[in-house]
């Protein structure tokens, strides 16, 4: 199982029982299979996963204020207000919708540890 996006400054987290294959599977079977079975357990196995307090600070957490999955009330809930850092127009996926400005945030956090 590989991480996702989860860690901190000092290395990323195992994500439990739901990896980067996993969720490709997950994808594949509702996309070309249409297999909702499959999606409804993948999805079930997601909502218990939570490795948040595993996590060490200093920690970074980028959030899209615009998110319809993890709106900005649950990402502020979810994370210390001092790690997190939005985007307003943002998404859920950010890395992929605005990949200079994670780079930038990322660039930031580590230039202040060092």
């Amino acid at each position: 199982c590989k991480p996702l996006f989860a860690g901190s400054a000092r290395g990323a987290y195992r994500m439990g029982p739901v990896g980067a294959g996993a969720m490709t599977k997950l994808v594949i079977n509702l996309v070309l299979f249409g297999n909702r079975l499959a999606l409804a357990e993948g999805l079930e196995g997601m909502a218990s996963w939570d490795e948040r307090r595993r996590l060490e600070p200093p920690l970074l957490a980028l959030a899209g204020g615009r998110d319809p999955i993890v709106p900005p009330a649950m990402a502020g809930e979810a994370f210390p207000l001092t790690s997190l850092r939005w985007n307003d127009e943002g998404g859920h996926l950010l890395p992929l919708t605005a990949p200079r400005w994670c780079a930038a945030r990322i660039d930031e956090f580590v230039s202040a540890l060092a």
